[in-house]
């Protein structure tokens, strides 16, 4: 969802529909969006894959959802997700921007977690 513009951030205008089971705190809470928040919504996306599908925040409507988020509330680890996986998506949640990995890390990461099970 992030733009590039010269590694910049920028912001979307009120009005648009976003999934927001997807989008990171920031983008919630100012309509930011970067990079990082990249990397919240691939994090999302870890966890789907590793719930055989399941949508993100069950049985929470979208305002639900946004709510829990704002204040705290993560996924949690779904039945047989690997220790390692969890604990990067939990990276990829961090209330902070600037504490999520690159999506560099990312890769590196899952590099690492691939190379055990071989």
């Amino acid at each position: 969802m992030a733009k590039l513009l010269d590694n910049k951030e920028y912001y979307v205008s009120e009005g648009n529909n976003h999934p927001i089971k997807w989008i990171a705190i920031e983008t919630l809470k100012f309509g930011k969006y970067s990079t990082q928040s990249d990397c919240w919504a691939f994090g999302i996306l870890l966890w789907e894959m590793f719930s055989f599908g399941a949508q993100p925040y069950p049985g929470m409507s979208n305002s639900e959802a946004a709510e829990k988020i704002i204040g705290g509330y993560r996924l949690s680890k779904p039945e047989g997700c690997p220790d390692a996986v969890f604990q990067l998506m939990q990276k990829c949640w961090e209330e902070k921007a600037k504490d999520r990995p690159s999506m560099k890390e990312i890769h590196s990461a899952l590099t690492d977690i691939l190379a055990e099970f071989k």
